[in-house]
């Protein structure tokens, strides 16, 4: 995956899409899935999008659903990773696990003007 694209991803990772670690039922290990909730499904498909490139597969698909009748539609997407993707995610940044530390945002990102952009326009799009 390219520098600026993965520079995307973790932008949408460090706002409102989430690394969840989850016990497998019946079973001794985890599994870590990638995953967005939006109202805006242009946010969800370039996530999916992003997915799709870092896992180098094909993955889910997006779904909707209607909250109540006082909230808009919303979409979501989730995708789950190996363990040695999920260690290279969490090898950028531990702040997708610990909630109250101050973010931390990879070295990369700063690296040039592109990923910047990248990175900016994931996080600034996904928290509205």
């Amino acid at each position: 995956m390219k520098e600026n694209q993965l520079s995307k991803l973790v932008g949408y990772l460090l706002s409102d899409a989430c690394v969840k670690i989850k016990k497998v039922k019946n079973r001794n290990i985890t599994q870590t899935e990638l995953s967005i909730e939006s109202a805006d499904i242009s946010i969800v498909e370039d996530f999916s999008t992003l997915c799709s490139e870092f896992t180098e597969r094909k993955v889910g698909k997006i779904t909707n659903r209607k909250r109540s009748e006082n909230w808009r539609r919303t979409y979501s997407f989730a995708c789950k990773i190996n363990k040695e993707l999920s260690k290279f995610l969490f090898s950028l940044t531990p702040t997708y696990l610990k909630m109250n530390e101050k973010c931390k945002i990879p070295n990369f990102v700063f690296r040039n003007k592109n990923n910047m952009v990248h990175f900016l326009q994931a996080f600034t799009n996904s928290e509205g």
